[in-house]
């Protein structure tokens, strides 16, 4: 398994839709657990905790590109390059410090 990031409204929308194919009156009580599985996978699903935090990313980026003080650059305190860098670690951060 990796740490590839997933749509959690589109795994649930798949979760939600899954469904097998049950003849039969008898099967009643395989229908009920089937949907009684998918919900509690579905809640499962939505209790997980957010990967990826857009809001941190951005909240950090604006502070971050606001707050350049590299002196060692010529352009101080606009550094492009300083910037870019900074900005290319949060993202892959996540936002998380």
């Amino acid at each position: 398994m990796n740490n590839d990031l997933i749509s959690r409204s589109a795994l649930l929308e798949e979760i939600n839709s899954f469904s097998m194919r049950i003849t039969g009156s008898a099967n009643a009580m395989a229908i009920t657990i089937m949907e009684e599985t998918k919900k509690s996978i579905a809640k499962i699903v939505d209790e997980q905790p957010t990967a990826y935090d857009m809001d941190k990313v951005v909240e950090r980026l604006r502070k971050e590109l606001d707050d350049c003080t590299c002196e060692e650059c010529d352009s101080y305190p606009d550094c492009d390059t300083c910037k870019a860098e900074r900005a290319v670690k949060i993202v892959k951060s996540g936002g998380i410090e």
